[in-house]
């Protein structure tokens, strides 16, 4: 890398993280303990006309920002940053790729002047500071080529499942829908059909088959371990995308918060109830659309599909909204999770079933793993 090159990173590097810092350090916790006494009706109107540049009409927002929850500085300074990163952006070409190695990853990104911050910030809010943020441990069946029977029984991905056929034990994700949308020339497509065949015992599930950009794969195959990784991309996109951004923030969210705002009283039980569970929603989600969802923003840098492939997916995710999707069915044929370390040993019963991998006799389902990064494949692996 050029002089030259490396100057422009060392200050592009030093502005975002400078503004990263000054946004931390500007956060102040809201309390959420008093229900607000006088407020307006939440008119949700399409997004937009709320936001001309972001052509998705089928999911509804707030087409005012509660008086209570109004952060209209904040909004101003994340549609200048938006602005901002479109002629200056945190990214810059032919850099190294970023350490395989987690920790100095995580020392590179979340340097001495991160760590200060946090423990200022924490001494002016009297506060514990938080832990020092550490590598997150890769789950085992994430190592290596990843087990996509065992991701199918639990986690966020379990709610893909359906049986494939009449015939006992064979079920299926089928993510086929992701290939009509436009995706960016150099990245593999984001969409898979897998077949799944119980195992020993009907107590766990088997990958035997993957159809995907890369054609009909079978186990053994030289192409298997890329198709597995396009398949879990497939899964985790979905997941991220319409399950959680678009059903549980846009959709789900913003009909939630304006339900409870237009239709129960400040000192109706039910809303003080779920009063610090939803305040904020109206606020958060604009600061998120003007950082994420409009042209050149964090969704078209991080994700495989095109901006306009993009904005086709939340259209139909907004069409097809259907909470139920995310839950777990009742599927005949599979016993329960077989996960030797997992904790959550559901009671058998005839057929079996997966919903059982929630019945907890402790309060945390360990089965339960966080979202990985799977998101964007390069035909040269992983980028």
């Amino acid at each position: 890398m050029s002089l030259i090159n490396s100057l422009r990173w060392t200050i592009r590097k030093g502005l975002w993280n400078a503004i990263a810092r000054r946004k931390y350090l500007a956060t102040v916790p809201k309390d959420v303990t008093t229900v607000a006494a006088a407020r307006s009706a939440v008119n949700l109107i399409p997004l937009n006309d709320v936001y001309p540049a972001i052509p998705i009409a089928d999911i509804r927002i707030a087409e005012q920002v509660p008086a209570d929850e109004a952060r209209v500085k904040e909004e101003r300074k994340m549609a200048f940053l938006a602005r901002l990163s479109t002629f200056f952006s945190p990214m810059q070409d032919g850099r190294p790729p970023v350490s395989t190695d987690p920790h100095q990853a995580v020392d590179e990104a979340y340097g001495t002047r991160h760590r200060q911050a946090a423990l200022r910030q924490a001494a002016a809010l009297e506060v514990a500071p938080r832990r020092p943020l550490q590598p997150p441990a890769l789950p085992p069946e994430l190592q290596g080529t990843p087990d996509l029977g065992m991701l199918a029984l639990r986690g966020p991905y379990a709610g893909y499942l359906r049986k494939a056929s009449k015939r006992t034990g064979t079920f299926e994700w089928n993510l086929e829908s992701l290939s009509s949308y436009s995706h960016h020339g150099d990245l593999y497509a984001p969409w898979a059909q897998v077949l799944f065949k119980a195992g020993s015992g009907h107590a766990s599930l088997q990958a035997v088959h993957i159809q995907c950009e890369l054609g009909s794969i079978d186990p053994g195959h030289a192409h298997w371990p890329l198709a597995v990784r396009i398949a879990l991309c497939a899964a985790t996109t979905h997941t991220a995308l319409v399950r959680h951004w678009t059903w549980t923030h846009l959709i789900g969210g913003e009909s939630f918060s304006a339900a409870t705002r237009n239709h129960l009283s400040p000192d109706h039980p039910l809303c003080r109830l779920l009063w610090p569970h939803m305040v904020g929603t109206h606020a958060s989600n604009r600061l998120a659309i003007l950082g994420q969802l409009v042209p050149e923003g964090d969704f078209e840098a991080i994700y495989s599909l095109t901006y306009s492939g993009l904005c086709q997916l939340f259209s139909k995710a907004g069409q097809d909204f259907n909470l139920g999707e995310a839950t777990p069915k009742r599927m005949p044929g599979i016993a329960a999770c077989s996960t030797a370390a997992c904790r959550c040993r559901p009671t058998p019963t005839a057929g079996g079933s997966f919903r059982s991998c929630w019945r907890m006799p402790n309060d945390t389902c360990v089965c339960t793993i966080g979202m990985t990064r799977w998101r964007r494949i390069n035909r040269s692996g992983i980028g």
